[in-house]
């Protein structure tokens, strides 16, 4: 979990994040969330963080797009968040909960790769169908 305030500063993390992300609590907080993000999306995320902020509702980010995560050590992978306002006395931050995904996408490829294979013995069989057909 992950939570930012107006301007995007990171104003809280739980365990999870540090173990997911890499970075020790201290490292992050006061630091903007694009840090998290790979450097060829932050500055698109700039302008859909503010677009949540003028229609804050609970909803999944960047729905129908592949989201990335980056760790401390440079690497990405695929993650999927849910997003939350979070109404305050000081105002309204967003709450993101974070998952990494990547089993998931692992698994759908071993999945498609199975499915192309799958496809290829049945029109191989569909070809020996018609030989045999043919002979008889």
């Amino acid at each position: 979990m992950v939570i930012v305030d107006q301007v995007g500063a990171v104003v809280l993390i739980n365990s999870q994040t540090e173990k997911l992300f890499g970075f020790a609590r201290g490292e992050l907080i006061g630091k903007n969330v694009e840090a998290l993000i790979p450097d060829r999306y932050r500055g698109g995320h700039v302008q859909h963080r503010r677009g949540f902020c003028l229609d804050p509702r609970v909803r999944p980010m960047g729905h129908g797009l592949e989201l990335l995560g980056l760790r401390k050590d440079g690497t990405e992978f695929p993650v999927e968040i849910s997003l939350s306002p979070l109404e305050t006395g000081e105002g309204t931050y967003v709450t993101a909960a974070i998952r990494d995904i990547s089993d998931r996408k692992r698994a759908e490829g071993e999945i498609r790769i199975l499915n192309l294979e799958l496809q290829e013995r049945i029109a191989e069989l569909a070809a020996s169908n018609q030989e045999l057909e043919a002979f008889s």
